[in-house]
């Protein structure tokens, strides 16, 4: 009993050591998590710089694209495929699977990939051109970058991309997408 007391106080004691900046970043994320796109663009907007990390995904043609910052709510579309999402405290939002598994994340700027089959990638594509518009950067490797090309025209999707390598991929596997339906 003495034991419980004493962990108890021990976590009282911790929590009570956070700063209330972290708190309130918690709030945000907590209110964020439930749709508010108020509270997602002010954690955006205070959330410490990270390091970059050299991953595959989409971002706006231009950074400064003020649409970037807009929180993408999940649609019916992702809703039917069982998609949820989960907001952390520097404002990156996870889209997961029904197992729970992390399927790509918007972190304000870019979408990033956890997950490389075909289903996921078309899902973050529509993600991006919705949150971002048609024009669209890649990066990651070249072989990526192809198969986001083919898998952008294969769905029928009206996209520009900022590498002309990767456009005219792109324009090549929407002229054979016609030839197909022919």
């Amino acid at each position: 009993r003495a034991q419980r007391r004493q962990h108890e106080r021990e976590r009282m004691l911790s929590a009570s050591r956070r700063k209330p900046s972290e708190e309130f970043l918690d709030f945000l994320a907590h209110c964020a998590e439930r749709g508010d796109t108020q509270a997602l663009t002010e954690l955006r907007r205070q959330r410490l710089p990270t390091p970059a990390e050299q991953k595959e995904g989409l971002s706006p043609f231009d950074a400064r694209t003020p649409a970037a910052d807009v929180f993408a709510t999940p649609t019916s579309d992702f809703l039917m495929r069982g998609i949820r999402y989960r907001v952390d405290s520097r404002g990156h939002v996870s889209y997961l699977d029904d197992t729970k598994n992390r399927l790509f994340t918007d972190t304000g700027r870019a979408v990033d990939f956890a997950q490389r089959d075909r289903a996921t990638r078309e899902l973050g594509l529509r993600l991006a051109v919705e949150k971002f518009g048609p024009r669209l950067a890649l990066y990651g490797s070249d072989t990526y970058k192809a198969e986001m090309a083919a898998i952008a025209a294969q769905a029928g999707l009206r996209v520009t991309f900022v590498e002309l390598s990767v456009q005219q991929h792109y324009e090549k596997a929407r002229f054979a997408r016609f030839l197909d339906r022919k």
